[in-house]
């Protein structure tokens, strides 16, 4: 009764929206807790909004036999015609688990790019033979329509153990007089993780072409990226400048032998040179060596929609008084604790709202590796650009805690006021447009760490060490026409090591290398 409202014109008979076609969520728990459950929903829709009852068909297997605290999670990813609509997931608190009967209560909530609710409930089972089955009632509250929200999408990375294959290829000049290396070459450099299989598009790779133009030696060096993108750095003429970027899909790999399938190799490989050779355009197999070392893979995909609650409005907020958001999605399955990194964006200029553009990223510690499902702490932090709708620009930032829960492969952010917050860090012009924020050509993009010359070191209270020498990879973003500010974010990850003998907490570091800071006037 305390959901309808009988308040206004007298309407207290409700629409109700009965679905025949099952949501089909996986269950995934402590003690080896697997299984499927089939999720029927009654919904109730009146002027004051929605609520509901649901009914589920659950079951599945255990490893071993929970206590009677029993724990584990349930969720789902709605989608229609291959697009995200919704995400929920519910926590299982178990209450009984013994003499074949199974005893528990559910709570949780959902998500979608429109509003959010809660979801709770009773469950009630038998089990017998590593072998279970129950089933589950409880209410659904819309709770809240959004103020706006905005799609996540980006990658888990982890640092892994491998090795880095680095080759040259040199072109010789000979003749009956004298004989020496022109100072043109090809180079390519690739890390190969120990375990899995080699894929270009998810690890670090460097390539260098020398070329001469006139008298002139120029230096053409790609950086491919563990988020499949890559990078061209070109040195020539006293000049140093960003040439181009692309998906690293564009070619096979660097672990060849014949550089002719890479489309950045213009020679050709002479195996057994004639006397006296023709260096133009010919090149000689100069070296091979390899080093064991490690370096950021990408690990899957880390997705989820960012919605943003009506309990402050984020183009009147400040550090202070910031807005709270709900985070929730979906990854693939992991092992280790991961680095997770997402773009997003947001355009409510067509609504006289304004406009950001964003990053969202952050860790998730894997507290148990040996087992199916755990509920793993996440930690993020958010930066963006915006644009509010009285033409007003800057930096947003946010950050959030929540948790990933392995075994049912979904992520969201606390359910606490205050553990999820977006905010105006700072407004820096003014005289702009929201509508502009998001169109080609808006924004500049900037590389950092580009060419093997960035690093990182640090100590631990004057005390070990933290370095990473080569390992520095990171984009800048500013509206093209404010080069003087912006935002960046930064990955670290290849031959990373450290040493803490006095288990310090704290730490402190340098660090240094190349980047592109806003779009040259």
């Amino acid at each position: 009764k305390s959901a309808i409202d009988t308040s206004g014109a007298g309407n207290v008979t409700p629409e109700i929206t009965a679905t025949s076609t099952p949501r089909v969520a996986a269950i995934s728990g402590a003690y080896g807790i697997s299984g499927v459950a089939n999720t029927y929903d009654m919904y109730f829709t009146q002027t004051g909004g929605a609520w509901g009852v649901w009914r589920s068909e659950t079951g599945g297997t255990y490893a071993e036999t929970p206590a009677a605290g029993w724990s584990g999670a349930t969720g789902e990813v709605e989608t229609v015609l291959g697009q995200v609509q919704s995400y929920s997931i519910s926590r299982l608190t178990g209450t009984s688990w013994t003499d074949g009967q199974i005893a528990g209560t559910t709570s949780g909530r959902f998500l979608s790019m429109t509003e959010w609710g809660r979801t709770s409930g009773d469950i009630l089972g038998v089990y017998g033979s590593g072998n279970w089955q129950a089933v589950a009632m409880g209410k659904i509250e819309q709770t809240g329509t959004l103020a706006f929200s905005s799609a996540l999408t980006g990658n888990l990375y982890r640092v892994v153990s491998g090795t880095v294959h680095s080759r040259e290829y040199q072109q010789p000049n000979w003749n009956v007089l004298s004989s020496w290396f022109e100072p043109l070459r090809y180079e390519t450099h690739y890390f190969v993780p120990a375990e899995g299989t080699y894929d270009v598009t998810k690890t670090i790779a460097f390539e260098s072409v020398r070329s001469k133009s006139g008298n002139y030696i120029n230096s053409d060096d790609y950086q491919y990226y563990a988020n499949g993108k890559w990078v061209k750095i070109s040195k020539g003429q006293g000049i140093t400048f960003a040439a181009g970027s692309g998906n690293t899909s564009d070619i096979t790999g660097l672990d060849f032998s014949d550089p002719a399938t890479s489309p950045n190799f213009a020679g050709t490989i002479v195996a057994d040179p004639a006397t006296p050779f023709t260096s133009d355009g010919n090149y000689v197999y100069a070296s091979y060596s390899a080093w064991a070392t490690n370096a950021l893979t990408q690990n899957g995909a880390f997705t989820g929609i960012l919605g943003a609650l009506n309990n402050v409005s984020l183009w009147s907020s400040n550090s202070g008084n910031k807005m709270d958001i709900i985070l929730m999605g979906s990854h693939d399955p992991y092992n280790g604790s991961q680095i997770f990194d997402t773009t997003t964006s947001y355009d409510g200029s067509g609504a006289g709202n304004g406009a950001f553009l964003g990053k969202l990223t952050g860790v998730i510690q894997d507290t148990n590796t040996a087992t199916t499902y755990s509920e793993n702490p996440l930690t993020g932090l958010i930066i963006g650009l915006y644009v509010d709708p009285e033409g007003n620009a800057g930096v947003l930032k946010g950050n959030f805690t929540g948790a990933s829960y392995t075994g049912i492969n979904l992520w969201e952010s606390t359910d606490q006021a205050g553990a999820a917050t977006l905010y105006r860090y700072s407004t820096q012009v003014s005289g702009l447009s929201a509508s502009d924020l998001l169109t080609d050509g808006y924004i500049f993009w900037g590389n950092i760490g580009a060419n093997i010359n960035s690093t990182f070191n640090g100590t631990f209270g004057g005390n070990g060490k933290i370095y990473s020498p080569i390992g520095i990879m990171g984009s800048t973003f500013s509206i093209a026409s404010q080069p003087d500010w912006g935002i960046f974010t930064m990955k670290i990850g290849m031959a990373d090591a450290y040493e803490n003998p006095t288990s310090a907490t704290t730490w402190t570091s340098s660090l240094f290398g190349s980047g592109m800071f806003g779009q040259y006037p």
